[in-house]
C-alpha cells in the first residue's frame, strides 16, 4: 500500500461516500493523484453504473494544514474535514453548499477564505472553530444555519455580505471575542438566540430595512 499511486473503479462497483477516505487513509503516494474524496452516485437501468458527484467527502491521505478546495467541487459534505488538524482552508465559488459540521471542531483552524459563489452554509459547519480570527462572508452567501460559527471563541471580525437572508438559531453563540457586527439590509430572519453568550459584544448595528427594520 505505502507505493500505491492509482486506483481505478470499473463497472457497477458500489461504495459508500466515505468510503475513499476509509479504504485508502494513509497513501501518501495517492495522494497528488486522487487527493479529495467525491461522494459515488450509483446509476441504475439496463446497465449497471457508477457516477461520482462533485460533493468532497474527506481527503485521500495525509491531510495538509492549508487546504484549498478543488473548483471542480460544488458542495463539501457532512462531515468531511470533522475534528481535522487544518489551519488554512480556502473554499472556490465552484462550491455552491457547506454542509453540517463540515469543517466543525477543526480547532487550529486559523485563516477561512470563502470566495463568492458560494450560496449555503448549513448547520454546525465552522462550530467549534476556536483559532478562527475573522470571518469574511461574500454577498453570494444568503444561508446560515444553526449554530454555523457558533463556539469560535477567537472569532474578533465578522463581515457579513449583502446578499444573507437568514441568520439561524446561535449561529453566532458563543464567540467571546466578537466585540461589534453589522446586520446587512437583505437580512430577513434572525434565529433565536443567534447571538447569544457573546459577553464582549458592545455593538450590533442594523442597516435599514434589515429584518423589515427601517
Amino acid at each position: 500500500w505505502d507505493k500505491l499511486a492509482k486506483v481505478t473503479f470499473e463497472g457497477g462497483l458500489t461504495l459508500d461516500k466515505y468510503a475513499l477516505t476509509r479504504l485508502f487513509q494513509g497513501t501518501p503516494y495517492l495522494d497528488s493523484a486522487v487527493p479529495f474524496a467525491l461522494e459515488f452516485e450509483v446509476v441504475t437501468n439496463n446497465y449497471s453504473a457508477t457516477r461520482i458527484a462533485n460533493t468532497v467527502v474527506g481527503y485521500v491521505g495525509n491531510l495538509p494544514a492549508s487546504l484549498t478546495i478543488p473548483s471542480t467541487a460544488d458542495a463539501i459534505g457532512d462531515r468531511a474535514f470533522f475534528g481535522s488538524s487544518l489551519e488554512e482552508v480556502v473554499i472556490p465559488g465552484s462550491v455552491k453548499t457547506i454542509d453540517d459540521y463540515a469543517f466543525a471542531n477543526c480547532y487550529d483552524l486559523v485563516s477561512l477564505t470563502i470566495e463568492d459563489g458560494v450560496e449555503e452554509i448549513y448547520s454546525g459547519a465552522f462550530e467549534d472553530c476556536e483559532s478562527l480570527i475573522e470571518l469574511v462572508l461574500p454577498d453570494s452567501v444568503e444561508y446560515l444555519g444553526e449554530y454555523a460559527f457558533s463556539c469560535c471563541y477567537d472569532l474578533a471580525s465578522v463581515t457579513l455580505g449583502e446578499g444573507l437572508t437568514d441568520i439561524d438559531e446561535e449561529c453566532f453563540a458563543e464567540c467571546d471575542t466578537l466585540r461589534e457586527i453589522r446586520i446587512p439590509a437583505s437580512v430577513e430572519y434572525i434565529g433565536d438566540y443567534a447571538f447569544a453568550d457573546n459577553y464582549n459584544l458592545v455593538s450590533v448595528e442594523f442597516a435599514e430595512g434589515a429584518c423589515g427594520l427601517g
